[in-house]
């Protein structure tokens, strides 16, 4: 069930714009689940707790990812984006 979950906070995190309390409850209640096993899934991992308009772009920004770009990665992304 844990994966199902998981795949079903995702899906629910591309489907709205507001933060995980607004819409992660009612997705646990349709696994039978009580509201926190769905907030406590959607706050921790990073890619769920945060709202996402149109794009959703994620960036490493890991240790490995700053050294192998020496962190002008991260520059080079938002002088794209804007």
């Amino acid at each position: 069930m844990g994966v199902r979950l998981i795949e079903a906070l995702a899906e629910g995190a591309g489907e709205h714009a507001e933060g995980p309390e607004h819409w992660a409850p009612e997705v646990a209640r349709r696994f039978g689940l009580p509201t926190a096993a769905g907030l406590d899934q959607a706050t921790f991992y990073a890619d769920l707790a945060g709202p996402h308009g149109r794009c959703h772009v994620r960036v490493c920004a890991a240790t490995a990812c700053f050294a192998a770009q020496a962190g002008r990665h991260l520059p080079a992304i938002q002088g794209v984006l804007g």
